[in-house]
């Protein structure tokens, strides 16, 4: 069963919004600065956060708790490219420290993903009753 709530819509507005923007971004503006590419993939990023709650809160389901897994890797990518859009507007200044930041985020955000997954895999999942979904109880 599907459950079209206020939670679940908006969901989908904010994916749509997300990916509206960002296509925008990728293809509509000719020659790209290196800062327009990174807010175009923060806003990438920000959707799939978006698109992750969709599942959570449209089924009714204790499966759907894992849209965790999702939404940990993406918050963690979207900010690591609002962070680069300030190394490279207007123009880029401390390339090789944006790089090295960026590849830092990275892999922070693929050990912290990791633990995650590994530490909420053998929890208990539970409904949360103030967020009206089902959540890992990590």
């Amino acid at each position: 069963m599907l459950f079209l709530n206020f939670y679940s819509v908006s969901m989908i507005i904010g994916t749509t919004f997300y990916a509206l923007v960002s296509l925008f971004i990728f293809f509509a503006i000719p020659e790209k600065s290196r800062a327009t590419k990174h807010l175009g993939f923060s806003l990438l990023f920000a959707g799939l956060l978006a698109f992750a709650y969709i599942p959570a809160h449209l089924i009714y389901h204790p499966l759907a708790a894992y849209h965790r897994w999702l939404t940990v890797p993406a918050a963690l990518l979207t900010h690591p490219h609002y962070a680069q859009v300030l190394y490279h507007f207007p123009d880029t200044r401390y390339k090789k420290t944006a790089l090295f930041i960026l590849i830092f985020q990275y892999v922070l955000m693929f050990v912290i993903t990791g633990l995650f997954i590994y530490i909420s895999s053998s929890r208990e999942l539970t409904y949360n009753f103030a967020s009206h979904l089902w959540d890992i109880d990590a």
